[in-house]
Order: C-alpha cells, then sequence, then structure tokens
C-alpha cells in the first residue's frame, strides 16, 4: 500500500493508494476471524475457540463474491488476556496462538482482499481490551493504558511482538506483508469519555511506522479526532455507525480528514437500516470516502445452516436473514465501489453431507454462494439418481425431512445454485447413513 514518497515528509492524499492507483473499496466486518466466542463456529467444544478453517476460508469466500476488497479483522489483531490468546499473560506470547491469523491472512491474500487490523480494544470483550494490561500491571483505572509509563511499555512491546510474527502459512512477516493494508491503533478507544491522548496516539503510530514502513496507520478513535489530524505518522481515520448509516455526520466525517489531507473510511456500519440506500449512494458519489464495511459477516457451520450471532447486525449470504435486498444492494455497491459493475453470479462452491437420517433428514455444509440446493437419492447397486428436492431447500431450512419412499440406506448427494437459481455448483460427494 503506498502511501509515503521517498523522503522525510510524507505526501499525504485524500485517498488511498494502492501501487500508485486510486483504492476505494467496500468490505466486511469479520471480526472473528482470528479467535471466536461462537462455539458453533468451531470444531473445538468451548466457548472461545479458534475458528475451524472451513469458516474462515467460507467467510472470505463469501466477501470476495460479494465483491469486498477489504474487510477489518478485530481478532487479527486483539488477542490478549484469554488462555487461548497471542499474549494470554503479561509478557508471555505464544505464536502458535496466531496459527488461525495466519490462516485468515493468507486467505484475504488469496481472494485479493486487503485487511484493517484493529491492536486493542476499548471494550471487555472476549478477545482482549486495554484493561487486561491495567489489570495485569495492577493499575485500578484502565483508561491509564494510556498514560502509564509502564503499561504503555507493555502495549508496545505487544505491537512490536505481534507484527515481528512470521507467517506459519506464507513466511511473511506481518509488518512486511503487502495484505495488511492499514494497522488502527485500535478499536473505538476512548479515554476519561474522549479520544485518546495524542501523543499515545502519535506514539503508537510512530512505533508502527516504524515496523511496518509500508502500511497505513488509522487513529482508532470512534469519529475523527481534529486533535489527532496533524500527526505526522496517522494516514487515515474512521467512524462507526449505529444502528445505521448516517449520510449528514459521514460526510462531515470525511470532509474533516479531507480537509486535513488524510483518507477517511467508514469501519463499520449498521446494514439493516432504512438509511443504507443513501449512505450506500452517498459513498460512492463522495471521494472522500475511501471505504465502508458493514457490521458483520458470517459464514456457514461446520455441519449445516449458517453461524448465528447475537446481535442485530448478522449477516448470512445470500438472503440476509430476511434482508435479500439489502445484501443485493451491499454486493453492488462493493463493486460500484471499485468502479465495476457487478458481476453474473458464479458456481457455487462444493457442499459436504453431514447427516443421513431416518429420523433426523439430511442435512449438508453449505456452499459459498448458494441460494437453494438440490439434493438426489441413489438406490443401492443402482447407477441412477433421483432428484427428490429440486432447489426447494435453503440453509435456513437444514435438515430436510427424509423424503418420502427413501432411507438412510440410499446413498444422497446435494448441490448448490446460485442465488438467482441460474448457475449449479458441483455436487457433494454421495453420503448413506
Amino acid at each position: 500500500m503506498e502511501r509515503r514518497q521517498p523522503s522525510t515528509r510524507p505526501l499525504y492524499r485524500r485517498a488511498l493508494f494502492l501501487e500508485g492507483k486510486p483504492f476505494r473499496a467496500a468490505g466486511a466486518n469479520i471480526y472473528w476471524a482470528g479467535l471466536d466466542q461462537n462455539a458453533e463456529n468451531s470444531s473445538v467444544p468451548a466457548s472461545v475457540a479458534y475458528p475451524d478453517p472451513f469458516c474462515v476460508k467460507d467467510a472470505f469466500d463469501t466477501a470476495a463474491l460479494m465483491g469486498a476488497r477489504i474487510v477489518r479483522c478485530h481478532t487479527c489483531g486483539i488477542s490478549v488476556g484469554n488462555p487461548l490468546s497471542f499474549e494470554p499473560a503479561l509478557g508471555e506470547f505464544n505464536h502458535s496462538a496466531l496459527r488461525a491469523v495466519d490462516f485468515a491472512v493468507s486467505q484475504a491474500a488469496a481472494h485479493g482482499i486487503r485487511l484493517i487490523v484493529p491492536l486493542i480494544d476499548n471494550w471487555r470483550y472476549y478477545h482482549g481490551g486495554k484493561h487486561d494490561f491495567t489489570d495485569w500491571l495492577g493499575i485500578g483505572n484502565e483508561n491509564e493504558f494510556f498514560t502509564a509509563p509502564k503499561a504503555v511499555v507493555a502495549f508496545k512491546t505487544y505491537v512490536a511482538e505481534l507484527l515481528n510474527h512470521t507467517n506459519s502459512i506464507t513466511g511473511v512477516r506481518y509488518g512486511s506483508d503487502p495484505t495488511v493494508m492499514v494497522w488502527e491503533t485500535g478499536n473505538e478507544l476512548m479515554y476519561n469519555g474522549g479520544p485518546p491522548p495524542t501523543a499515545w496516539t502519535e506514539d503508537i503510530a510512530r512505533l508502527i511506522k516504524s515496523l511496518a514502513p509500508d502500511h497505513l496507520v488509522m487513529d482508532g478513535t470512534n469519529g475523527v479526532n481534529t486533535a489527532a489530524l496533524p500527526i505526522v505518522d496517522v494516514d487515515v481515520y474512521s467512524q462507526h455507525f449505529y444502528p445505521g448509516p448516517s449520510v449528514l455526520d459521514a460526510e462531515i466525517a470525511a470532509g474533516m480528514a479531507a480537509a486535513a489531507g488524510k483518507a477517511f473510511l467508514v469501519g463499520e456500519f449498521g446494514w439493516k437500516a432504512a438509511t443504507l440506500a443513501p449512505f450506500l449512494a452517498m459513498a460512492q458519489s463522495n471521494a472522500n470516502v475511501s471505504a465502508d464495511l458493514y457490521w458483520s459477516l458470517f459464514p456457514h457451520r461446520v455441519d449445516h445452516g449458517f453461524v448465528q450471532h447475537g446481535d442485530s447486525f448478522t449477516l448470512h449470504f445470500p438472503d440476509g436473514d430476511g434482508n435479500p435486498a439489502a445484501v443485493a444492494s451491499l454486493r453492488a455497491h462493493a463493486f460500484g465501489m471499485s468502479g465495476e459493475k457487478a458481476p453474473p453470479f458464479p458456481a457455487p462452491t462444493s457442499p459436504a453431507v453431514t447427516m443421513v437420517s431416518d429420523s433426523a433428514g439430511i442435512a449438508w455444509r453449505g456452499a459459498a454462494g448458494a441460494g437453494n440446493y438440490t439434493v438426489q437419492a441413489q438406490r443401492p447397486g443402482s447407477a441412477a439418481w433421483t432428484t427428490v428436492c429440486d432447489g426447494c431447500a435453503s440453509d435456513n431450512g437444514t435438515p430436510i425431512p427424509m423424503p418420502g419412499g427413501w432411507s438412510a440406506d440410499d446413498a444422497f448427494r446435494v448441490r448448490g445454485l446460485a442465488p438467482d437459481d441460474s448457475v449449479p455448483g458441483p455436487w457433494s460427494p454421495p453420503v448413506s447413513g
């Protein structure tokens, strides 16, 4: 990601640039790709677990299908205070805990997707936050994360250890990996109800630039912190919008960043809102908005159906849990932000039958890009396949009952259809009970 000229003074632009060309994009938040609290998103039976590789690949397959060129991943950078974390305790670093992150980064690279990676969280979420450092150090006020010298040193040690990690799959150091577009100083950071101290942001940004000179730095404040706009080593500013995006507020924030010669993006927004259409139109037409990312994309489960999440903004492709028009709009917008027209739907990937039971029915692991599915059955010893469900089931409708006249002694196979039912994907391998 280009941002600097080879001189001691940076040349700032009002937009992001990639390989010398303006970079505008839309994408998704896939916050869980490095460490997940949705137990059903993993083959490990625990409340917090490393995500199953299938789920991570399925999510990036889906993001790419939706036109994403950018993904924001909290747990690719925030991993402290949990036994499965990169830093489970102060000064203890477990590089094997980053194998899931390594895989997520490799998947992003395989799909031509750039990453935004926050480095710490303001909030007390499962993947860790600023309170972990103050708790470790016996500091009673977590706001001192920004001001207590020993807390600042501890966090800088974490950042350095993370950016110097070498990806076990690609062999590339994180701080040198072009897949990472932006290191974000944190997620929605606050200090005594306001933005972080400017001196702290400047210090962390300088450290990131020393470790990743070809990457961008984004201020982790939610909203444009005018006091931080002059910081030389901060390139990007952002804002989050809930319950839905505000056209006016986004325009104001983007204009403030542009006036300072900095880039602006919408790091999160709730996509289930009446303001979605005017916001997407504004973002696409306003050159000061470099990117926008909805909250948040979830994949198929490893057994059947989708991974469910408890907030109001979970997106499953293609029906959006009853909001298919909004999902279609997000897809068209993502391609439009990149200056392209949304292409026809490709063939879905291959599903996998996971259950054949006379009593419980038939289930399959979903295929990225599928809307409905066709199911066929085959008698033992026969070469003929009979269609028992023709485009009649979706990932929200599995398992399906055992079709009449058939049993678990028979073999079953499944294939997905593109959301407009125009293109079938490959058949799954046949499975019997």
